[in-house]
């Protein structure tokens, strides 16, 4: 057991040499050994070498030590800096909701908005909208939006309308609202499509302005002060319009030109202010004979009137011409003066052809003028006509 191996027998055993570390307290002691086996393969002994690894453990003790206090002290800092930047991000965050809130409550409250879906049921409404209109928001939700057309408004318009929206275009215009007391209010509209995330259209929204008090004005730009009808501007203005619409579609344009028969001789001897009287009750009596949107009465210039009105057909023309020439006689304002009645009664010439076949305005207009001056002279009282 004593003997030393010779060499080759240790580097022969140089892989059974086995390592431990031992620690006792903070100290630290490397143990290398091997077993020495003898050349009858038995074990003859074995050498054991110990090293003291104590300080260079406890610089590593300490290293570790410090390292771990740096990296809590980092951890500490980050969590602190990641905790002041979510904040400010969470103040940033809480500002703009607040600030967009703001806006959208200064929206609500100030911009008409309604939204709707593809068969124009109602499906939001601003509070200014709600303003406008006079009715509450659950008795908007889910009505169509018909519930506010005004019986003014020509068909034309809300024709154009659907067309335009249906076909992804963004339409814009002017349209007389009904409100809930039966007044009225007009408003300036932005119609868009409205899409889902797939691009699908879903429904429609609309924004508007308000603009009753501009068309206030307007109306009384165009309207005649006594008769409160329509005046001879609003006549030279809407008329080339109506008929270059009518021509597109070929369809019949008719004109009635009307005087009250003997009107100075009713001014002479029942007064001016009678005669004002009369003029009151004519006009009404127009405007209650014609129906439709698109249908017009002009107070052209002292007692002479117009009506632009649509027919199917000229003879439906012709029965309404004289419909509203004997409506006129039995409203039975006495005119002793007359000389084809004691009512007060009219002259009318009437001009009923195909928009096509029409050049420009003055053409109908004088042909409706010639056709007056026909009735006058065949006797008064009696619609004339180009048939």
């Amino acid at each position: 057991n004593n003997q030393i191996p010779d060499l080759p027998l240790i580097d022969k055993n140089y892989e059974e040499i086995k390592t431990q570390d031992i620690y006792k307290g903070e100290n630290l002691y490397s143990l290398y050994s091997f077993d020495i086996i003898g050349y009858d393969k038995q074990n003859v002994g074995k050498y054991i070498f110990f090293t003291d690894l104590s300080k260079e453990y406890q610089s590593y003790l300490s290293y570790s030590r410090d390292i771990i206090l740096y990296f809590i002290l980092f951890l500490i800092l980050t969590m602190v800096v990641i905790n002041y930047t979510f904040n400010i991000f969470i103040k940033t965050l809480e500002n703009a909701y607040n600030k967009i809130k703001r806006y959208a409550d200064l929206i609500n409250k100030n911009v008409i908005i309604s939204s709707t879906d593809l068969e124009g049921n109602i499906t939001f409404v601003s509070d200014a909208f709600i303003g406008a209109c006079g009715y509450g928001k659950d008795e908007l939700l889910g009505k169509n939006h018909n519930i506010m057309k005004h019986p003014d408004t020509p068909k034309e318009i809300h024709e154009d309308l659907w067309k335009c929206i249906k076909e992804d275009k963004v339409w814009n215009g002017e349209i007389k609202n009904r409100k809930k007391d039966g007044g009225y209010f007009w408003i300036k509209v932005g119609i868009s499509p409205d899409y889902d995330q797939k691009g699908k259209r879903i429904g429609y929204t609309a924004i508007k302005e308000n603009i009753t008090d501009r068309k206030i004005i307007e109306e009384i730009s165009i309207r005649d002060g006594l008769t409160n009808i329509y005046n001879r501007r609003h006549f030279n203005e809407i008329f080339p319009k109506l008929i270059n619409s009518t021509r597109r579609k070929g369809e019949l344009v008719s004109f009635l030109l009307m005087d009250i028969d003997y009107f100075k001789q009713y001014n002479d001897n029942y007064g001016h202010q009678m005669g004002d009287n009369v003029l009151i009750s004519f006009a009404q009596c127009l405007k209650n004979s014609i129906k439709r949107a698109d249908d017009y009465a002009f107070r052209l210039g002292g007692e002479e009137f117009g009506i632009i009105f649509k027919c199917e057909t000229k003879e439906k023309a012709v029965e309404f011409a004289d419909r509203l020439r004997q409506n006129i006689e039995d409203l039975q304002i006495t005119h002793a003066f007359n000389g084809v009645s004691q009512f007060i009664t009219a002259s009318i010439g009437l001009v009923c052809k195909n928009a096509n076949d029409i050049s420009d305005m003055d053409e109908i207009y004088k042909e409706a003028d010639d056709l007056l001056y026909k009735a006058k002279e065949e006797g008064r009282n009696r619609v004339v006509h180009n048939l």
